[in-house]
């Protein structure tokens, strides 16, 4: 069966700590060649030329406030229009690459970059409650052992390695982990995912666990993904990237310590 398209808002968002396997979701879903997925659209410290980038919406309400200063002024009208108009360049590059989509990969703490100044921090952000508002469908992927996500972290910034989709790429190396501050970050990540998950509560929603689409001979997963953000039919996916943290016990020299948290 051929895919079909559906989905006419063209936008759809992917929201995800870091290090629960974005890149990897990402590449899967554009691997269709019907989904432009080029990374993250709001975080200046991943990419510092962040403001020539047509997909970055730091480069996109700069030129949009300084070509019309009331676009400054805070308000809920003007956060509106931003992302309506950051939103329209976005599908437009879709399209202009023939695809039928733009994937937004949003961490949550950029999520807030869409508000003003005034906003509560701890309430639903201003972005969640437009995706609702005009039903644009939202990926929530989350890994379910916090404690993967943080050693992952912790490795990725000792070994410099954050992402890689060859083995020649990957590094080797011994580290040991600090257990009371592992678990500490541990618990305020699942606070954090817990957080999320409320201001998702209302949303047109797909929750996707880590664990599924890491699982290459599971793949229905992504199917229904496919399906969730407007395309129907079945499809062969090739990841892009592999895994970039070996197996636990190679790697922690103090493994036994925190063993208990993998089990």
């Amino acid at each position: 069966m051929e895919p079909q398209e559906s989905n006419s808002a063209g936008i759809a968002l992917l929201i995800a700590n870091e290090r629960s396997g974005t890149h990897l979701l990402r590449s899967l879903i554009a691997s269709t060649k019907l989904v432009l997925a080029p990374g993250e659209v709001c975080n200046a410290a991943a990419d510092s030329a962040h403001m020539g980038d047509p997909s970055s919406y730091y480069c996109y309400r700069h030129n949009a406030a300084t070509a019309n200063r009331r676009l400054m002024y805070p308000t809920i009208g003007t956060m509106r229009e931003l992302i309506d108009g950051f939103f329209a360049t976005l599908k437009r590059q879709a399209e202009e690459k023939g695809k039928s989509l733009f994937l937004c990969d949003i961490k949550y703490s950029h999520i807030h970059t869409f508000n003003y100044f005034w906003w509560d921090w701890l309430s639903v952000p201003f972005l969640l409650q437009y995706a609702r508002e005009n039903k644009i469908p939202i990926i929530h992927l989350v890994r379910e052992n916090v404690y993967e996500t943080v050693l992952s972290e912790i490795y990725a910034h000792q070994t410099g390695v954050w992402r890689a989709s060859d083995p020649g790429e990957l590094v080797h190396k011994s580290i040991r982990v600090n257990v009371p501050a592992f678990k500490a970050r541990a618990e305020k990540l699942q606070q954090v995912i817990t957080l999320a998950r409320g201001w998702l509560r209302d949303c047109h929603v797909k929750e996707i666990k880590y664990s599924d689409i890491v699982d290459q001979n599971s793949m229905s997963v992504m199917d229904e993904t496919m399906k969730f953000i407007g395309f129907d039919g079945s499809f062969k996916f090739k990841p892009g990237f592999i895994k970039t943290t070996p197996p636990y016990e190679t790697i922690v020299e103090n493994y036994d310590e925190i063993r208990d948290f993998f089990t």
